[in-house]
């Protein structure tokens, strides 16, 4: 394999200094989503809410540490070892088993699990289909026995052969993979439900619609940033591309935020759950003015348990239930 050239070496030190500042803006997003959350279960005085405080907390706490950890990495490359030989892109690939660097991949891995575990419980509580779970949590056992290894592998240790020879599989790669890919996996799955849902509500013409039905619902309750960063992440990883490496730090902070403004949305009452779907089937269907109509147009509500026959609205009124 041919040496990197000193545009390469130069692009990866840009790159590796830009990933961090990048993790530190989602780390500031991370933080105001916290603040929303826990001044919102506070307002709200409900004491169910509370269930979450330890779950957001526990992200933001993760997300803390990664950051500090990447920070100090940074910092030991670029300012502490600024001579270092061959620079500091050498420092930051030959030193990958500094505490520094070990803390910033262990918090990511452990806030990753923790992001994907509650976006498969929601797809499940959603979709209630056994193989779509089924497939989801074999890909995040996949990716938890990668990342093991590549914690493992990440601090060299001499007496474990297979893992610490020149020849050994690097399991930063299958993992990385693995779990970008779940990321987009979990948002494909989460769209057209949520679009089939929107569908249904939007026959209602009242305020709760107006909360479930909106972009802002669809962005947020599909993981669609981390979903599309995931995406764009793999892409220039799969080519090898050093651009890569600048969304890494801000994918692992996404995958904290984007749990907490889903919480939010449930804390708000605005979050799609299992009760909400149940209530689609007593929601009130307002159909259009009638033109024609003698005197001043009544809108017509019929609920969906009354629906019969074999129109596609009386099949799917059961489904969402």
């Amino acid at each position: 394999m041919s040496s990197p050239s000193p545009s390469d070496l130069l692009w990866y030190q840009q790159a590796a200094n830009a990933a961090t500042i990048l993790g530190a803006i989602g780390y500031g997003i991370n933080l105001t989503v916290l603040y929303k959350c826990t001044t919102a279960i506070a307002r709200k005085k409900n004491s169910e809410n509370l269930k979450w405080l330890p779950f957001i907390s526990a992200l933001f706490v993760l997300g803390t540490a990664n950051i500090a950890c990447s920070l100090h990495f940074n910092q030991l490359a670029f300012i502490d070892n600024a001579g270092y030989l061959n620079g500091p892109a050498a420092f930051l690939t030959e030193q990958q088993s500094n505490p520094a660097n070990v803390g910033a991949v262990a918090t990511s891995i452990i806030m990753v699990i923790f992001a994907d575990i509650f976006m498969i419980y929601r797809i499940h509580s959603l979709w209630k289909r056994t193989i779509v779970t089924g497939i989801l949590c074999l890909i995040l056992l996949s990716s938890i026995v990668m990342s093991a290894f590549h914690a493992i592998q990440l601090t060299k240790p001499e007496n474990i052969a297979f893992l610490s020879d020149s020849a050994a599989i690097q399991f930063s790669v299958p993992y990385v993979s693995l779990a970008t890919a779940l990321n987009i996996f979990i948002t494909i799955i989460l769209v057209p439900r949520l679009l089939e849902l929107r569908r249904q509500l939007c026959v209602t013409a009242n305020d709760l619609g107006k909360h479930f039905t909106g972009i802002e619902a669809l962005i947020v309750e599909s993981a669609l940033p981390s979903g599309l960063i995931s995406l764009v992440f793999i892409v220039l990883f799969g080519f090898q591309k050093i651009s890569s490496i600048l969304f890494l730090p801000l994918m692992v902070q996404v995958m904290a935020i984007m749990p907490g403004l889903i919480v939010l949305r449930i804390i708000q009452g605005h979050g799609w759950s299992v009760e909400v779907v149940r209530r689609l089937r007593t929601l009130p269907l307002t159909y259009p003015e009638n033109p024609f109509a003698d005197g001043n147009n009544i809108a017509q509500d019929v609920s969906l348990n009354v629906i019969g026959g074999d129109s596609g609205m009386a099949k799917n009124a059961g489904r969402y239930v």
